[in-house]
């Protein structure tokens, strides 16, 4: 498989990163289209909400960034990223849910603990995460409100798209509306992690 090292990946529990970069140019490329799901069967649909109960996880979180604007200035930036992402020890299911979905990029986490298994791992972000997600909401069991929070998020961000935009240029994300985020993203993390600690406690409803 051809592949690099993520930077900033290793771990000395967890190991390292390895993605497949082909796989990865053409996810990145398809993420700037207009992204279509590949036509699920039943049966697949069914399948693939077994992995995702069982071995998968949602995931969100917001990010900070600074951003260079056409005056030469700088200025904050706040983009919510979502995703859905299974590990397993075995290749061949990961590759399989590449192909049948056509979304989403393979990698592999290669384990530096003694007696630690390496794991593949297929992820998909945002929008085309979604999209699958509404297939195989129905088949969900455990992770069913993971999934309706996800798209709940999704639909946020899709109705302030707009506005981040702005009719003269880049209007910042109000502060109301990153709390509102970060309340579904909360809950999330809730789920994940049903006791400790979670991020943003302070934004929990």
């Amino acid at each position: 498989m051809p592949s690099i090292n993520v930077p900033d990946s290793h771990h000395k529990k967890y190991g390292i990163w390895l993605i497949d970069t082909d796989g990865l140019e053409a996810y990145w490329k398809k993420q700037a289209e207009r992204f279509q799901c590949k036509p699920i069967s039943e049966i697949d649909r069914a399948y693939i909400a077994g992995l995702l109960d069982g071995e998968g996880c949602f995931t969100a979180f917001t990010t900070h960034k600074k951003s260079k604007a056409s005056n030469g200035l700088y200025y904050g930036c706040r983009q919510t990223i979502y995703y859905i992402q299974i590990l397993v020890v075995e290749e061949e299911p990961i590759r399989w849910l590449k192909e049948v979905t056509g979304s989403g990029y393979v990698f592999q986490r290669k384990r530096q603990s003694q007696g630690w298994q390496d794991l593949w791992g297929w992820r998909v972000c945002n929008l085309p995460a979604c999209e699958i997600v509404e297939r195989i909401i129905p088949y969900l069991k455990i992770k069913r409100r993971h999934a309706e929070i996800f798209l709940m998020l999704r639909d946020r961000v899709i109705k302030m798209k707009s506005y981040r935009k702005g009719h003269k240029g880049w209007i910042a994300m109000p502060d109301e509306e990153y709390i509102e985020r970060q309340k579904l993203i909360d809950e999330i993390h809730r789920l994940n992690k049903r006791t400790g600690k979670f991020l943003r406690k302070e934004y929990s409803a």
